[in-house]
């Protein structure tokens, strides 16, 4: 565990953007003593030892985050972890665009009775989370959120009233898309090439 005042806690305090790409040996994106008070964008793919993205005690220093996105992470089961007793709302204040692609693990969003304010959430976009059946067993508000979208090829938008019965009704349409194309079935077992042929260029942490 890295202390507050270590040369790397320095530099992750100040940062804005975030991109952890092929870091197959990372467990999560840091201990509880680690701050991320400036960061505003942060990018996950491709980690392969990940179960969960962070824990709730983490969140609480993000507090400028305004935009996440996870994909690829094949045994990532959850985004924020399950950590017993924890009594607190977990409040996500300035998050606006959530996107979760290809977790083919993935079963919520957090698995434990937390409850998760969301007052900015606009966008989220499921693709490829073929066991997601609901967002969050605790209490949810997000206020201004209005669809789901979801679809490879032809995005779609889904809204059943609140979050949670629109992951329940409407991301079962997302299999379909797999069915459909059923090369898609090597692409999630190749996620590297994928990248290597949108010519996409990334900075790996």
């Amino acid at each position: 565990m890295w202390r507050k005042d270590s040369e790397l806690g320095h530099i992750l305090s100040n940062l804005q953007t975030l991109t952890i790409d092929g870091c197959d040996d990372l467990i999560n994106i840091g201990a509880s003593s680690l701050s991320f008070k400036n960061l505003t964008t942060l990018k996950v793919s491709i980690c392969e030892m990940m179960t969960n993205l962070f824990t709730p005690l983490v969140v609480e220093s993000l507090v400028q985050l305004t935009t996440m996105g996870v994909s690829y992470c094949t045994k990532m089961t959850e985004i924020v972890a399950h950590e017993g007793d924890y009594r607190q709302t977990t409040v996500f204040g300035k998050l606006k665009c959530l996107k979760l692609n290809n977790l083919q693990s993935l079963t919520s969003f957090c698995p434990g009775s937390y409850t998760f304010n969301f007052p900015c959430l606009e966008e989220v976009v499921v693709e490829e989370c073929p066991k997601l059946k609901i967002f969050s067993e605790g209490f949810l508000s997000t206020p201004q959120l209005q669809s789901v979208k979801q679809g490879c090829f032809d995005e779609k938008e889904c809204w059943a009233g609140d979050l949670n019965t629109t992951i329940q009704q409407c991301i079962e349409k997302d299999l379909i898309i797999s069915n459909t194309f059923p090369e898609l079935e090597i692409w999630q077992k190749n996620p590297r090439e994928i990248l290597e042929l949108q010519n996409i260029t990334k900075i790996e942490f």
